[in-house]
């Protein structure tokens, strides 16, 4: 807030303070000789007419005394009419009425009796008298702000060897004179001249006190207080007040609060409630420094009384906003409003009221009162007689609180609308990035971009031009303009190759081009130019991360050998670089795709050893873990995952490597220990804590750890418990192939507990649930796999032989077989073949068993198209064939 206006005192205070004891010097009467020295021609008339001047003389006396100048003012001339050419008594009538003149503010009139007496006079001898004409005319024309002629009357009256009765006032009205002319060494050296003279200076407690305030209105308090010292000893009681006050403003000044504070709390009680300038200056003093201090609470009071003792329209509305403020740090917000309202009511023609309203609307944005505070500003803005740059913050602020408040978009607008009012380039390139970072918080990206490149465009010279270029390529990027960006980005290079952000625009030009590339020659392309970014470059992280964006390129265009290159380079040339661990990363996944295998997982431990903490080995362990399971080298893919589990037991890959290390164990037949790993994903919930609902991706996650716990325990014999974790995979997630697949394996289960005997009605149970089990995976509103529905069939057909229900089962084995031999491709590509042997043979077995020639040959059709498919067991089918056409005599 500018306060420049209303806070500016020091000279006002200066000019004032000596101003206001002079003036009521200068506004005395001056003493006159004794009425028998008054006169001393003789009048030729008689002693009648001398009798009659000297009662003009003391009448005239008289009303000067009691103030009545204008009746004054006619005894003084019917007294000059009297006496003139003769002097003194001419000189004395004129210098009376002169004065009673300057008493009713007729200056020119007074001026003109000094001149009507300097052409008429018949010769004045008296240097007494002549002092007194001089003091006069320097008088009128101070009070007409002719100070330098003021100066060239008084000046020669302060002389030592001048007239003593004249020194002092003559003194004072020429050290006003200077400090109306703002020359403070001649205040200071004719002040100090006085004192320096011994019979009247050293004691003359009314210029030493003046002298105290010259040092402190020009900033030299320290003289201020030494020569305090000095007048202590010589004030009179009366002068006391006068002393304390001069003590506050020296102390002030001195920026010890304490002292000043403990002497105004002896006086506060005589502090009147009416303009007085001689307290005004202490308290103000005073007021500043316990601001300063932040003694807010002794300061408010103050404060109070201050303003009551100002002497004029800007010191009452100083010492209000003062309070305010002081208010404000209280937390005392209503009160401070309400004085701050007071000024703009009681002084609705102060010239610095716009600077009121703008601290009013700063308190409502303090307080959060956004949207009034924007009203007041708003009033600000709207008001075109204002300084410009008042207009301007005002307008600035309007759209803080307009932002506050939640109007995103009149905020906007009210910035761009500070564009055409600003007085200077910039502020309106600032008004213009405000409005176009706002724009751009508020996802308005392409009114961002045009405001930036306004910006840019039309301010290039503006501190702000460089970063608004830079954000319209930011804000392009983010709209995915990569071709856009990238031309931004150029540009930026181009207008300011010297900026900081120079290398930061090169580089980003990179990244666009390589984002905006869609055939592999513009990601080569891209690639290239990330590389020559790096080269060129001054900024070792800059080269990083340019090189890692040019591997980018290169891998995406395919030319992985290029890219591998770029990889080592950044590998070998900036190992402290912050991009180096994301470098060594992708190296790992590069050589793997290039199958080197060896390599990657060399590159990969150097990670694990270099960087054990970084998130990204927690994915290189589950990487090379995968890569030694794909080879069948269990062990050392369970090492690896569970390396993750004790390096990242917060990862999000925690469960993921508990399961793979659980396979593992399960692969290497290690059922027991396969258990055990399992049991760290489904850990009980503690007690107390409720149980978190789980997303769809953990219950997808959570199903096939009890596949695989069914698996194991499968393995292990124990079919019961095996079937009660598919079953449980089924409560778990909503139909999937995982829940048909589990749907089989519980089927499964069924079969292997029941017994051979099936004449038990608890096994008839058991085969009848696989059955239903099996049914369900071939409902006709099933969405399993082919190959789940082709397991289901053959498991559904084992089912119906154990129930006794032979002739079913040969129905379905035939229908398997059948279906194979009439589309052995599905899709295009062969279909598995494992049910389709299973189904030859077990069909086989069922027509053999019956014996009747017909199904022997029957038998012998399925075994000759098993051979024709020239598949796995077809040697096995050959020699089953032969055997029966042997021994029932069909080689006849």
């Amino acid at each position: 807030m500018r306060f420049r206006n209303i806070l500016r005192f020091e000279a006002l205070v200066a000019a004032t303070a000596l101003a206001f004891a002079a003036i009521q010097a200068q506004d005395a009467v001056l003493p006159n000789e004794p009425h028998g020295n008054a006169t001393t021609f003789v009048f030729q008339e008689g002693p009648s007419q001398k009798e009659q001047a000297r009662k003009y003389l003391d009448h005239g006396l008289k009303a000067m005394g009691d103030k009545i100048y204008n009746i004054a003012e006619d005894f003084f001339k019917e007294y000059r009419k009297s006496v003139e050419p003769h002097e003194p008594d001419f000189a004395v009538a004129s210098t009376n009425l002169a004065q009673a003149l300057i008493g009713q503010d007729k200056l020119k009139e007074a001026e003109e009796a000094l001149l009507y007496h300097q052409a008429n006079s018949a010769g004045l001898k008296s240097s007494q008298d002549q002092a007194k004409l001089n003091y006069v005319w320097a008088q009128i024309c101070f009070k007409q702000g002719r100070y330098d002629d003021c100066l060239k009357f008084a000046i020669p009256l302060t002389l030592k060897d001048s007239d003593q009765a004249f020194i002092e006032k003559a003194t004072i009205i020429v050290a006003d004179a200077y400090a109306q002319k703002k020359d403070w060494n001649g205040v200071k050296e004719t002040l100090v001249n006085f004192i320096l003279i011994p019979e009247i200076g050293p004691n003359n407690f009314e210029i030493q006190k003046r002298l105290v305030n010259v040092h402190l209105c020009t900033g030299n308090p320290q003289a201020a207080e030494a020569v305090l010292a000095k007048i202590t000893s010589i004030a009179k009681p009366e002068d006391q007040l006068a002393i304390n006050l001069l003590k506050i403003h020296c102390f002030a000044k001195l920026k010890r609060d304490e002292d000043a504070l403990t002497v105004y709390q002896n006086i506060a009680a005589q502090c009147p409630e009416k303009p007085d300038m001689e307290w005004w200056n202490p308290l103000w003093e005073l007021s500043q420094i316990l601001f300063e201090k932040q003694r807010f609470p002794e300061l408010e009071p103050i404060l109070t009384q201050t303003a009551k003792t100002a002497c004029n329209q800007q010191d009452e509305v100083a010492a209000t906003i003062l309070l305010a403020k002081t208010q404000i740090e209280l937390k005392k917000n209503n009160l401070a409003q309400n004085n701050l309202d007071i000024v703009r009511k009681k002084f609705p023609d102060y010239p610095q009221l716009d600077d009121v309203t703008f601290r009013l609307a700063q308190l409502h944005q303090h307080t959060h009162s956004h949207r009034t505070a924007a009203e007041l500003f708003s009033t600000l803005v709207e008001n075109q007689k204002i300084d410009p740059l008042m207009r301007t913050e005002a307008a600035f602020s309007k759209a803080t609180s307009l932002f506050a408040d939640g109007q995103w978009n009149k905020a906007i607008e009210t910035y761009i609308a500070i564009e055409p009012i600003a007085p200077t380039q910039q502020l309106k390139a600032k008004a213009i990035f405000h409005a176009a970072e706002l724009a751009e918080k508020n996802k308005q990206e392409q009114q961002a971009v045009e405001l930036y490149d306004k910006l840019a465009d039309s301010y290039p010279q503006s501190d702000l031009a460089p970063e608004a270029r830079m954000r319209q390529g930011n804000a392009l990027m983010q709209q995915n303009e990569y071709e856009k960006a990238a031309e931004t980005y150029k540009q930026f290079a181009e207008t300011f190759p010297k900026h900081e952000y120079a290398q930061q625009a090169n580089l980003q030009q990179g990244v666009a081009l390589r984002l905006a590339a869609v055939s592999n020659e513009d990601k080569s392309k891209a690639a290239k130019f990330l590389d020559q970014a790096a080269a060129t470059t001054q900024n070792p992280e800059y080269a990083a991360l340019a090189l890692l964006e040019a591997f980018k390129a290169a891998r995406d265009s395919g030319d992985l050998k290029f890219a591998l290159q770029l990889l080592d380079k950044l590998i070998e040339r900036f190992p402290e670089s912050t991009y180096f661990p994301q470098a060594l990363y992708q190296r790992v996944l590069v050589k793997l795709r290039q199958n080197l295998n060896q390599s990657a997982i060399e590159d990969a431990d150097l990670f694990f050893k270099q960087f054990p903490l970084n998130p990204l080995a927690a994915e290189l362990y589950i990487i090379i873990a995968d890569l030694h399971a794909s080879q069948n080298e269990w062990s050392l893919a369970q090492n690896r995952y569970l390396s993750l589990k004790a390096a990242f037991p917060n990862s999000k890959l925690q469960a993921l490597a508990i399961y793979e290390a659980a396979n593992c164990a399960y692969k290497l037949n290690e059922y027991e220990g396969a258990l055990g790993i399992l049991k760290e994903i489904d850990k009980p919930i503690p007690e107390g804590q409720q149980e978190q609902k789980l997303s769809q991706e953990e219950k997808q996650f959570k199903a096939k750890s009890l596949m695989l716990k069914g698996e194991i325990l499968a393995s292990m014999n124990d079919y019961a418990s095996a079937r009660q974790a598919y079953a449980e995979v089924m409560k778990t997630i909503e139909t999937s192939d995982l829940t048909y697949a589990a749907l089989g394996r519980q089927g499964d289960m069924c079969l292997a507990l029941a017994a051979a005997d099936n004449t038990k009605v608890s096994n008839q149970e058991l085969l009848q649930n696989a059955v239903q089990c099996f049914n369900q995976i071939l409902d006709e509103k099933s969405t399993a796999s082919h190959e789940l529905k082709e397991m289901a069939t053959y498991r559904l057909a084992i089912c119906l032989e154990r129930q006794g229900k032979p002739n079913e089962a040969l129905d379905i084995f035939l229908k398997i077989c059948y279906a194979y031999t009439g589309s052995p491709n599905l899709n295009g590509v062969k279909k598995p073949s494992f049910y389709f042997e299973k189904s030859v043979f077990d069909a086989a077995r069922l027509l053999q068993q019956d014996g009747t020639p017909e199904n022997l040959r029957k038998a012998m059709h399925l075994y000759r198209d098993l051979v024709n498919e020239q598949l796995p067991t077809s040697k096995q089918a050959s020699l089953k064939y032969e055997e029966i056409r042997k021994k029932h005599g069909f080689d006849k």
